[in-house]
């Protein structure tokens, strides 16, 4: 027979399990004939594919190293990318996660909350208008939540279950950092700022106190107080060296209280008001204080702490007044001029009488040396004096 190239051959059909071809085997068998199912058994068991180009899926799954399509999982080492959705109709509990090692990862436990899960429990739970840190139910650690989760600006409450503790920063330690809290402000030197509001905790009759503590030696220390101690705003009693309340950059200079029982304001460091029951001391020269304070008596004494009371200015002249009544115009003055007294709004009692008047003796021989003038509502009189 006469050979023929297989370019020659008449092309056949489509191959089918029972085609043959021809075989040189390995073992120096040959040729021998075998089949089209052969030759698929042996591509099929141990395939190796170099930079092939695939064609579209004829599946929607893959089932790789023994899994069965339908109830296995797809395991990939390495990175993975994925375009679309990855959906998972199955529910596993907050012990067992969906995604992760056997007891740490994520889960999706219903089609509202998403967890994250390690060592068995839960660390971090997300629900709708809700972040739970520290416990997915129950008494979280500390939650976000939201009063209207889907509209923009709903507002955000940090909520948890017990008494609570709001601390900036880490742990208290010998080299702290600082820390501020701060609201937002407008920019813009045309701009009016927006108003920073604090709501303090309150019940049905106003009660509720609020402070505020600074921490000494670790010791909490209150320097603010509304209606703990007293029902209305504390101060720390402070000293005249160290003022409860220090006004500018001058530490030592403000208001406190002496011994409790007293309202004092000093300048510097040293007292320049000191206020009690029934006393009005001013720079710790000049006082006022109430005949007796214990039974309110109407009685004001003026205590200076010297012998000497002035009025004194050095370019107007000064004067002292004692008025009638409270409302009146009718007063007695004592002023910086040449006359003795001066009266305003009356004049002097006139206690004149029918009695003949004799002068027999005076302090010198002759006439008085002195006449005294006195402005007697307008009208200057004379003392004469020797």
């Amino acid at each position: 027979m006469a050979n023929t190239s297989i370019s020659g051959l008449t092309g056949g059909a489509a191959v089918a399990a029972g085609d043959l071809f021809p075989d040189v085997q390995t073992v120096g068998v040959g040729p021998v004939k075998v089949t089209a199912a052969q030759l698929k058994t042996f591509m099929s068991a141990s395939p190796t594919l170099v930079t092939p180009t695939l064609g579209v899926a004829a599946g929607t799954s893959l089932a790789l190293g023994g899994a069965t399509i339908g109830s296995n999982a797809l395991a990939v080492t390495g990175k993975t990318a994925v375009s679309d959705q990855v959906l998972s109709s199955l529910s596993y509990a907050r012990a067992t996660p969906q995604f992760g090692t056997a007891d740490s990862g994520v889960s999706a436990v219903n089609s509202s909350a998403v967890y994250v899960s390690v060592s068995s429990g839960s660390v971090l739970a997300v629900l709708p208008g809700q972040l739970r840190i520290g416990a997915a139910s129950g008494s979280p650690t500390l939650s976000f939540l939201a009063n209207n989760a889907d509209a923009a600006g709903g507002d955000l409450f940090l909520y948890r279950a017990a008494a609570a503790t709001l601390q900036l920063g880490a742990a208290d330690a010998s080299s702290a950092v600082a820390q501020t809290l701060q609201f937002q402000s407008s920019t813009g030197a045309a701009t009016t700022g927006p108003t920073s509001t604090i709501v303090l905790a309150g019940g049905v009759s106003a009660s509720g106190a609020f402070q505020i503590q600074k921490k000494v030696n670790g010791t909490p220390t209150t320097i603010l107080d509304w209606g703990v101690t007293n029902g209305g705003w504390s101060f720390p009693a402070g000293s005249s060296s160290v003022p409860g309340v220090a006004l500018g950059a001058n530490g030592s200079t403000g208001i406190y209280s002496r011994s409790g029982a007293f309202f004092n304001i000093t300048a510097g460091g040293t007292i320049v008001l000191d206020a009690s029951a029934g006393n009005f001391i001013i720079g710790g020269m000049l006082g006022f204080t109430t005949g007796n304070s214990a039974t309110g008596a109407t009685a004001t004494n003026l205590v200076p702490s010297a012998a000497v009371l002035a009025l004194q200015n050095s370019t107007t002249q000064q004067e002292f007044r004692v008025f009638q009544t409270t409302t009146g115009t009718k007063y007695k003055a004592l002023a910086g001029d040449g006359n003795l007294i001066n009266v305003s709004g009356y004049a002097f009692t006139d206690g004149a009488a029918a009695a003949l008047g004799t002068l027999t003796n005076a302090p010198a021989a002759g006439n008085p040396t002195k006449w005294i003038p006195i402005n007697d509502n307008g009208t200057t009189r004379y003392i004469p004096a020797w």
